[in-house]
């Protein structure tokens, strides 16, 4: 915590004189959303290009917060008389300057972390080694940005005795200011690749640059075998200490001597200042191998013992840095975070519970803290006071020394304690869990995964994952090429394309987004009940429903005079419409001989509000008909003009789909309707690279059998093989989505490593891969049916199809899994 008076005297006079003001701030806040403790918070407002945040400070004054840094030089705190506030030039300096300070409070080894890949990997397995020997603070998850490391170094506390903190960047300037705020005793290069690279002029830059996190460390740990950063890191410090491990060099501190991968296991020996070791690990793939040799090395040069370090090394788990989301039993949805168990991960993993559907109640099961060096009561003292303050319904504490908890709860919320997981499996009929929103947070130790799977709505094997991150940073790509003043409409019909409505819409509500659109009133209904609180354009209403429509705040597509006049009949004062014009796609729409019609009639109806005027493009990522889409929008910026001039006012105005974003900057107009560029495709070409991934689809092995040479594969003995060959069954075929026309060999999945093609015909529920020459597969083993590596856009090309068919109609049989840092 840092005193009002000394944060007075890092940034400057505020509104009132704080110089002798014995106040203290304990919490820094950026998001309103996440306020738990309003008279120890800190709001930080940040102008950003679609979201600000000095429109929440009233919102937040009302709730009890007092201290306020806003960047907005005019801001107006009249109204808010005990407020305190600083004005300042930039609300991100002002965060770093005060953690910076706060920072020389504490003198603990604190470990800076960067590179282009594997930084948070190496964290994690770095405490997970050391945990139960020093009490660590680190960055949750990946927190590792402008903003997200002066939060994580704010956890510093009184009984740390280790810090651990990764920091990544994206362009030139940003390294010194997280220098300043982390202040590293030691410092950990992992590698120099070409991630993240688009701000930077070239690699050597971007060296530079991450090197400065290290000006003012003792000594610097990576690895020699990249032998161009190794060499540069030692001309650039000459007077540090540098310390390396390799797999070529026996001179470094650590020399790797031998890999042995094995079907269930890999073993690694190795020497480390001349004392020989090994360490089994139960990853196989080489990244696995290099980072937890990574780990191995930071924790014996941190002073682990070498013999407890080889015996940890076997129990290192792979690190689920998201939440994961299934749907469970009895109308309950299932949130697993049993990633770590500490006070701040708790604050992060409670804010998302309390974001989630609104129409169900809260259950929080959570497991005993094991923070080495820690004051247990001044632990206890926190977690109390964050769990009455979340909105709980029920609370199951698993632990032996959680019962002390439950005097101290909330009485409104009921409470269950359980010594063990076990214990609490053995219970679970009891509990009778029933439309509930389930978050289980806990230690490793406590296997919460048991309890999940447990819960989990029973589903086969095959599954589709979402990276709920990965559809942020989609925004965020689509946002950047557009104007200040446009808005976006995120299409969600379908089933958001098959992968889940409710859950991306509050994904995409949380990120700005304006508008929601929808094909079917049902499907607007659905998002109304899960808590999303945004307009919803219905794109296709039934207007024999016109009270439900009403009553759920759903505004409908006006595309022919008969609709509008039901509507008109039907409808109240400033009732919200849209209007679809045709020109071109000859679908749905006013065509151009009806516009005149339809602003005489617009003229006589005006308790109807026009919302948005809007037209849908034909051909936008075909650049051989760029000639027909700028015939569209100058037909369509002559309807809009029309109906402009009879309505005396501008209702929003929008043309461009996903792909015209990019292409046609031009007509990016009011707002943009975007769908197929959350999920990562630009159909147009022209973005793909900057896109990542949202959905992948993987099945596990069945079974594995050998097919002799001239014998057949499958129905129809399509699948004739000329030679011996390995196959895999999967529990995947047509009925869960999988397109016939894969088969065959015209598609390739993915396999540890290697692309297999599917043999045979797909079938109604299995599907076979030829798995010939891959080695080391298992019954088991995961296969990518598309995501990362084997494209979804491929398996449409070899489908004879598209994209959007491919998503659609992946049944509901394949459990959708939602992660999220």
């Amino acid at each position: 915590m840092l005193s009002i008076s000394r944060i007075g005297s890092l940034l400057g006079p505020a509104n009132k004189n704080t110089e002798n003001s014995v106040a203290t701030v304990e919490h820094l806040l950026i998001d309103s959303r996440k306020l738990l403790f309003p008279g120890t918070t800190m709001f930080f407002a940040f102008k950003g290009m679609k979201t600000d945040g000095h429109l929440f400070i009233s919102e937040l004054y009302n709730k009890g917060v007092r201290y306020f840094v806003v960047e907005a030089p005019d801001f107006d705190f009249s109204p808010y008389p005990e407020a305190i506030t600083w004005k300042v030039p930039g609300s991100l300096k002002a965060l770093q300057t005060i953690v910076s300070d706060y920072r020389k409070q504490f003198s603990i080894p604190v470990v800076g972390i960067t590179g282009s890949n594997g930084k948070t990997i190496i964290k994690e397995w770095v405490y997970q080694l050391l945990e139960k020997d020093f009490s660590i603070v680190k960055n949750p998850g990946s927190y590792n940005s402008q903003i997200g490391v002066p939060l994580s170094v704010w956890q510093m506390h009184k009984n740390a005795d280790l810090a651990i903190f990764e920091a990544g960047i994206s362009t030139v300037g940003e390294m010194a200011g997280l220098g300043r705020v982390i202040q590293p005793t030691i410092g950990i290069f992992t590698n120099l690749g070409d991630a993240h690279s688009s701000g930077f002029e070239n690699l050597q830059q971007k060296l530079d640059e991450k090197l400065l996190l290290f000006n003012h460390t003792s000594i610097i740990l990576c690895h020699r075998d990249d032998t161009l950063t190794f060499e540069h890191i030692k001309y650039t410090f000459p007077e540090k200490k540098i310390i390396s491990w390799s797999y070529q060099d026996e001179t470094a501190e650590l020399f790797v001597k031998n890999i042995d991968i094995s079907n269930i296991s890999s073993e690694i020996r190795y020497s480390w200042r001349g004392n020989e070791g090994s360490f089994k690990t139960k990853f196989k793939d080489n990244l696995s191998i290099h980072l937890t040799i990574f780990a191995l090395f930071i924790s014996l040069e941190l002073g682990l013992d070498k013999a407890e370090a080889e015996k940890r090394m076997s129990f290192l788990s792979a690190i689920n840095m998201r939440l994961e989301t299934k749907e469970g039993e009895n109308d309950c949805i299932l949130i697993n975070d049993s990633y770590n168990a500490d006070l701040t991960s708790l604050t992060q993993a409670l804010n998302y519970l309390a974001m989630q559907d609104a129409s169900k109640n809260k259950v929080l099961v959570l497991s005993e803290f094991f923070q080495s060096g820690n004051d247990q009561h001044d632990t206890n003292e926190k977690l109390i006071s964050l769990l009455n303050r979340i909105g709980l319904s029920r609370l199951i504490l698993v632990g032996r020394n959680m019962h002390r908890l439950i005097t101290h709860i909330d009485p409104n919320i009921k409470t269950y304690h359980f010594n063990t997981t076990e214990e609490l499996l053995g219970k679970l009929a009891q509990l009778q869990f029933q439309n509930e929103v389930i978050m289980m947070k806990g230690a490793r130790v406590f296997h919460f995964e048991d309890l999940f799977d447990k819960l989990a709505k029973r589903f086969h094997s095959t599954v589709l994952e979402i990276n709920l991150d990965a559809v942020m940073h989609n925004i965020r790509v689509y946002k950047s090429f557009l104007k200040p003043e446009t808005k976006m409409l995120a299409v969600i019909k379908a089933g958001a394309y098959g992968v889940g409505s409710v859950k991306l819409a509050m994904q995409l509500e949380k990120s700005g987004v304006a508008y929601f659109g929808v094909a079917f009133m049902d499907e607007g209904i659905e998002l109304r009940r899960g808590g999303i609180k945004n307009p919803i354009l219905i794109f296709n209403p039934d207007l024999n429903f016109i009270p439900e429509m009403y009553r759920y705040r759903l505004e409908p597509v006006i595309y022919n005079f008969d609709m509008l006049d039901r509507v008109a009949g039907e409808s109240y004062f400033k009732t919200r419409i849209h209007l679809k014009i045709d020109t071109g796609l000859h679908r749905l729409g006013f065509v151009s001989e009806e516009w005149d019609q339809l602003t005489t009639q617009l003229d006589k109806i005006r308790h109807l509000q026009v919302a948005s005027v809007f037209s849908h493009l034909s051909a936008s990522p075909n650049n051989d008909f760029d000639y027909f889409t700028h015939q569209q929008a100058t037909q369509f910026n002559i309807a809009y003009q029309k109906i402009e001039e009879k309505l005396g006012y501008k209702p929003i105005k929008h043309l461009l789909n996903s792909a015209g974003v990019v292409k046609f900057r031009d007509y990016q107009f009011d707002m943009v309707r975007v769908g197929s560029g959350f999920h990562g495709v630009d159909t147009s070409k022209n973005i793909n690279r900057s896109l990542q991934i949202v959905n992948t689809l993987k099945a596990k092995i069945s079974l594995i059998k050998k097919v002799k040479a001239g014998e057949s594969i499958g129905y129809e003995r399509k699948g004739i093989t000329g030679r011996e060959r390995t196959i895999a069954i999967l529990p995947i075929g047509y009925a869960d989505g999988l397109v016939r026309k894969a088969g065959n060999e015209r598609y390739s999945v993915w396999l540890n490593g290697y692309f297999a093609p599917i043999v045979g015909n797909v079938n109604m529920d299995m599907t076979m891969i030829d798995i010939t020459g891959i080695p080391n597969v298992q019954t088991g083993d995961v296969v990518e049916i598309f995501g990362a590596n084997a494209k979804i856009t491929d398996l449409a090309e070899a489908g004879e199809t598209i994209f959007y068919e491919i998503l659609t109609r992946i049944s509901p049989r394949v459990k959708r899994i939602y992660l999220e840092s």
